[in-house]
């Protein structure tokens, strides 16, 4: 069966589009931090210790790199950059 993200791609847009509003009416409420990483680490707690994903070496073996020194915000998360 075709994952409806394929078959629809508009679908997984909107969803994001939806989740991304809904995120910034909190913040304009005043519930949430756009720049608070204990947000994260309360709310994600698995999101918080990954380590990041470097590449293959020669043997085909996944390359991780130790977890990254800067905390993950949720304006990192909405802006959907790899935290650069």
């Amino acid at each position: 069966m075709i994952s409806s993200c394929v078959k629809y791609p508009c679908l997984s847009i909107n969803r994001r589009l939806c989740a991304q509003v809904a995120c910034l009416i909190l913040v304009d409420r005043g519930v949430l931090s756009p720049g608070d990483p204990a947000l994260i680490h309360t709310k994600l707690p698995e999101l918080s210790d990954r380590e990041i994903f470097k590449g293959f070496d020669e043997d085909d073996t996944e390359m991780f790199a130790s977890r990254n020194n800067r905390d993950i915000t949720l304006r990192i998360l909405l802006s959907h950059t790899s935290g650069k």
